[in-house]
């Protein structure tokens, strides 16, 4: 199997790229994230998305309905004209998109409460070329304000997987029901599916297996780490990074962090004014070999105890656990 060549991209990077490529795709656009909106940064990708369907392109959209009703930039502490345009808008775009064709779902509008059943993972697929692996939604603030990458790809068997993948997160949205979690093999990695059945999350799973095998760790994550892999972070050589209170402004966000210092006592690392919302592990074998795990999965143990639809890759390349590491300096360190 050839490798292909994974290009890691800064927000603004990826978004530049990511317009450029979607204005002459020819086959298909698929899009899924948390959030998605239309704002003075996102405008020019929203617009190309529209002109794709419109040349008749197959296009996907999908964004988590909860996010949008109950969170939407911080929605429930605005006032109630702020909160009412907003809505207003997300509803706008959705009309927008299926007036030109755009195959636009919201996901987790059947589910319970705000916290289970969502779907985390981020993805864009522009004909044979992947973006992925990173915590990027779109939206000006995740462009702009965030700590965050994605990575490039082009191939098109990765294509053709994360594009089943979102056809199956779509089915399974209307059936109700939870997407299969599973595993594949591919040319960078292995890429990991967690479909979003509460208990079980197979990135949580290897992240644990990784680190208990692992001589040395590098965590870098939104929150901080809990549960079995908390534990083991504890008590090996690690370094981990994570957002300090000060960086928050969500209530959520804040709560989800003072939990888990309390039931974890790391050194936390991270002192940026900047709000960090990548998250990846570097794992660092007895013999030297290392392997990394990024994308979208923040390695909290509720996040697998609520069934959260996610997207992960476990890759030994050596190029990009540097570009990591690299970015990791840059911006974190």
């Amino acid at each position: 199997m050839k490798k292909s060549i994974m290009q890691l991209m800064l927000p603004m990077e990826y978004l530049a790229d990511a317009i450029k490529l979607v204005k002459t795709s020819t086959s298909r656009v698929y899009l899924i994230g948390l959030t998605i909106f239309r704002d003075d940064v996102t405008k020019e990708f929203i617009d190309v998305i529209v002109d794709a369907a419109r040349r008749g392109v197959d296009v996907h959209v999908a964004a988590d309905f909860m996010t949008f009703t109950y969170s939407i930039k911080g929605i429930k502490s605005l006032p109630l004209t702020y909160r009412a345009k907003s809505l207003r808008a997300t509803t706008d775009l959705q009309k927008e998109f299926k007036a030109a064709g755009v195959k636009f779902r919201w996901l987790g509008q059947h589910t319970g409460p705000l916290f289970t059943g969502r779907t985390h993972s981020k993805w864009l697929v522009v004909d044979d070329t992947v973006f992925s692996f990173g915590g990027v939604n779109t939206e000006s603030n995740a462009f702009t304000k965030h700590v965050d990458y994605m990575f490039k790809i082009q191939d098109n068997d990765l294509a053709d997987l994360l594009a089943k993948e979102h056809l199956a997160v779509e089915k399974a949205d209307r059936t109700r029901q939870s997407a299969r979690n599973h595993r594949k093999l591919m040319s960078v990695g292995t890429v990991l599916f967690d479909g979003g059945r509460p208990g079980r999350s197979i990135i949580y799973n290897t992240a644990l297996k990784l680190a208990e095998s692992a001589s040395e760790i590098l965590l870098v994550s939104q929150y901080c780490p809990t549960g079995k892999l908390g534990k083991i972070l504890n008590q090996k050589p690690s370094q981990v990074y994570f957002n300090q209170l000060k960086n928050v402004d969500s209530r959520g966000n804040r709560m989800i962090i003072r939990i888990g210092k309390l039931r974890q006592h790391f050194t936390n690392l991270y002192r940026h004014k900047k709000y960090l919302h990548a998250k990846f592990m570097i794992f660092t074998m007895p013999d030297g070999s290392r392997q990394a795990i990024t994308g979208s999965y923040n390695f909290v143990a509720a996040t697998a105890r609520l069934g959260t639809r996610e997207v992960a890759l476990v890759t030994s390349d050596e190029s990009a656990i540097s570009q990591l590491e690299k970015f990791w300096r840059e911006n974190i360190k």
